[in-house]
């Protein structure tokens, strides 16, 4: 993987702290923040995909990264 998609993959995790602290700080907007975590999250690694930036490896890998930070969503699409 490339040093700067590394780094940008870097902030996106971090971010996903940041959003991961939101949720535990504001519970009654848990749920939206949550779900605009993934769609965020889920938007980055498919433009780093289909830019060819990213193996299959390397996307599966940062999206349990970043899933594990944000948790299973409402409707739990990751752990069903």
């Amino acid at each position: 993987m490339r040093p700067d998609v590394e780094a940008e993959l870097d902030g996106v995790l971090s971010w996903t702290r940041s959003v991961r602290s939101g949720m535990e700080e504001f519970p009654d907007r848990r749920d939206e923040l949550q779900m605009q975590g993934h769609a965020y999250v889920g938007g980055v690694l498919t433009t780093l995909d289909h830019l060819g930036l990213i193996t299959d490896a390397e996307y599966t890998h940062w999206q349990d990264r970043l899933n594990e930070v944000l948790g299973d969503p409402p409707g739990g699409w990751i752990a069903g």
